[in-house]
């Protein structure tokens, strides 16, 4: 037996369904507006999280992979990447709630654009952050990340950094991402080798 019910029941298993999947290039800007309007999700609000991660408010990992070619045409000496890591953010959202996590993200993501903007912060996932800028000196994005950590350090907030650099005519951005990420990931280790020492010298 069909009627409205049915159809309105196999309309949300639909909206579920697709929503849910990730069709990346596959489903069309149009095929997404409709899904959105039939599940009565404002088109506006889904164009945003679309391109912005709802939780900080910068950009997201989807953004970064549409738009890195574009963002980086106007380099003309180097590019650096910043690639960061919140430390304890699966300790904290068990400790004391997913808030207490999503204020430690927010804070990281904040510092990021407020050092190197907006469009050139991007969360990608997790507890992991990308920062990049264009034609500045290494010795300045270091001071910046310096910065960053300090001001997070007094909100007790401890994170990962990893920085590399690449001149803009030699550019792989694969390869400085990985690179950037492998830094990041050495200092993380550093991170928590350093916290196990002091807890048995305790």
């Amino acid at each position: 037996m069909t009627g409205i019910g049915s159809v309105i029941n196999v309309t949300a298993i639909i909206c579920g369904g697709l929503l849910g999947i990730n069709f990346g290039h596959l489903l069309k800007a149009r095929v997404q507006e409709i899904l959105m309007v039939a599940c009565g999700l404002d088109v506006e609000k889904s164009e945003f999280l679309s391109e912005n991660d709802f939780v900080t408010g910068i950009r997201n990992r989807n953004y970064y992979q549409h738009e890195i070619n574009n963002l980086l045409q106007a380099a003309q000496e180097s590019v650096t990447y910043v690639f960061c890591d919140v430390n304890r953010l699966h300790e904290t959202n068990n400790k004391f709630g997913h808030e207490a996590g999503d204020r430690m993200l927010i804070a990281l993501a904040s510092e990021l654009a407020k050092s190197f903007g907006q469009d050139m912060s991007f969360r990608f996932g997790g507890d992991e952050f990308l920062a990049i800028a264009l034609d500045e000196r290494l010795d300045k994005v270091q001071a910046k990340s310096d910065q960053i950590l300090s001001n997070l350090k007094k909100q007790c907030y401890h994170v990962s950094i990893g920085i590399k650099q690449a001149k803009a005519d030699h550019l792989n951005v694969s390869d400085l991402l990985y690179q950037a990420d492998k830094a990041m990931r050495e200092s993380k280790e550093e991170f928590y080798k350093k916290a196990e020492s002091d807890r048995q010298a305790r």
